[in-house]
């Protein structure tokens, strides 16, 4: 379901709703957008994917070492 028909959805409810429960409701909606999001949870399965081949490849030893990187950067900076 899609972020738009959820919100149709829920507001098709909202109305029926006492305004006790609806304080609850809205108490609810404050908590969960006041939550920090993880910048994790916003990537796309390949981005995930790519980042975990990368950590792999670190682990095996194929990676090049940052001294050496910034060393070769340091022509350009």
């Amino acid at each position: 379901m899609t972020a738009q028909a959820l919100e149709r959805e829920i507001a098709k409810y909202v109305h029926q709703l006492n305004p006790t429960q609806k304080k609850a409701v809205l108490g609810v909606v404050k908590t969960f957008a006041s939550e920090k999001k993880d910048w994790w949870d916003e990537l796309s399965e390949e981005q995930v994917a790519a980042i975990k081949e990368a950590e792999a490849e670190l682990d095996a030893g194929k990676g090049i070492p940052h001294a050496q990187v910034m060393k070769k950067l340091r022509k350009w900076l």
